[in-house]
């Protein structure tokens, strides 16, 4: 019950206060500060790290909570690690790709059998990368690591297992036509990946994304020192080792598994969004073309597919992640969420960002904490919204439509 109630407060609680100019107030940020105590308190997850800023820097981050619900359990901290969940999929096997397209190694239009002969069975022959990356495949939206191991050959690793099953699959919408959110696109991202890099993505990575941002903490494989920082998923799984059931049965160590896996913190995050929002340089380093990261960010898809995505973003388009502004081409909200309770969100028309890592599934997965964590993460983004002089008329007249028909 307690729950319900904050994800209510949450949602409908009054918007933070702006300075006369625009600019948030002190009490703005605090505001949200008392909404991820209140989160924590609520047993939403026992650790949060919130990171928020815009395209020159960090202008607010908050830490709070311990590792577990234990009182004796390690406090949260700004270097603490999480497990990205799905957000690997963009700061992790999305990212790789734009790499690879940027050393025209890749493209768009590349055939996915092209790199990975045999994926073309059961009519999946034209499917291309970019149907991989706007999940536009066909393929469904999970598969079970315990039907892939009743079929998968002797001495075949797991994650070469996964590949072939992927490969066999009959899809469950003719491709190009349906946006289906799926795990199975990103493996096989991934794969494609490493085929045309000819190394592990996690290397690929470091080298050219991670390494020259100072992302210190980001990879799929942890060191000791490193698990140790890492806030645990759920009970019997141990610090350090991906939640998610596909990638955990895929493995990090040989290839990495694309749709989860990675793990990072609040500073590296930040990095990253910042990297974006200066359109793929940071520092005097170019890390992706600036071109190819704005056309990633369009509307790759079309309405009659469902849901708008863009080439490996999550393209926002509903309140209170967005406003009626960020509708507009080149004004987007992008970023991505991850199941274990993390979130990356980048405004492009004001270029303010923020980065919200928790680990909600601990000790164990729950409806309720699904929908807690959701109301927390629209509770952050609508107050950051508030904020930006560049909405101040819009949400003026939108917090007066209420009160002008009582």
């Amino acid at each position: 019950m307690l729950k319900s109630i904050l994800s209510l407060a949450i949602l409908l609680a009054v918007a933070a206060p702006v300075s006369a100019d625009g600019g948030a107030t002190n009490s703005a940020w605090m505001d949200i500060d008392h909404l991820i105590d209140a989160a924590i308190a609520d047993h939403t997850a026992p650790g949060v790290v919130l990171f928020a800023g815009n395209k020159d820097g960090v202008l607010h981050e908050y830490v709070a909570g311990r590792h577990t619900y234990d009182a004796n359990s390690p406090k949260v901290t700004r270097d603490s690690i999480f497990d990205m969940a799905s957000v690997s999929k963009l700061a992790g096997t999305g990212t790789a790709t734009l790499v690879l397209m940027g050393d025209d190694k890749l493209s768009s239009t590349t055939l996915v059998p092209q790199i990975l002969p045999g994926f073309e069975a059961n009519g999946k022959g034209d499917v291309a990368i970019l149907d991989l990356a706007r999940h536009t495949s066909g393929l469904k939206a999970y598969e079970s690591s315990k039907n892939v191991e009743k079929t998968r050959p002797e001495g075949m690793s797991h994650a070469d297992a996964l590949v072939a099953a992927y490969s066999n699959l009959v899809p469950s919408n003719p491709p190009h036509t349906k946006v289906v959110y799926s795990c199975l696109n990103f493996q096989l991202l991934a794969r494609v990946n490493e085929t045309v890099a000819g190394r592990r993505q996690e290397d690929l990575l470091r080298e050219r994304v991670y390494g020259p941002l100072g992302m210190k903490d980001t990879g799929y494989l942890l060191t000791p020192e490193q698990k140790s920082r890492t806030l645990p998923s759920q009970e019997g799984i141990a610090p350090g080792t991906v939640h998610d059931p596909l990638a955990s049965y895929h493995g990090s160590e040989v290839h990495c598994p694309g749709n989860a896996g990675l793990f990072s913190t609040g500073p590296d995050m930040a990095r990253y969004c910042l990297m974006v929002l200066n359109r793929g340089e940071l520092d005097g380093k170019r890390i992706l073309k600036k071109d190819l990261l704005e056309w990633s960010f369009q509307r790759q898809t079309t309405p009659e597919m469902g849901d708008g995505r863009g080439f490996i973003w999550d393209l926002w388009e509903a309140k209170p992640y967005v406003t009626d502004l960020n509708k507009q081409p080149g004004h987007q909200v992008v970023g991505h969420t991850g199941y274990t309770g993390t979130m990356v969100w980048i405004d492009l028309y004001t270029e303010h960002w923020f980065v919200l890592l928790t680990n909600r599934t601990w000790p164990d997965d729950s409806k309720e904490s699904s929908a807690a964590i959701a109301a927390l993460r629209k509770g952050v983004a609508d107050r950051i919204l508030r904020m930006q002089p560049e909405y101040a008329d819009y949400f003026a007249k939108q917090d007066a439509e209420p009160s002008a028909g009582n």
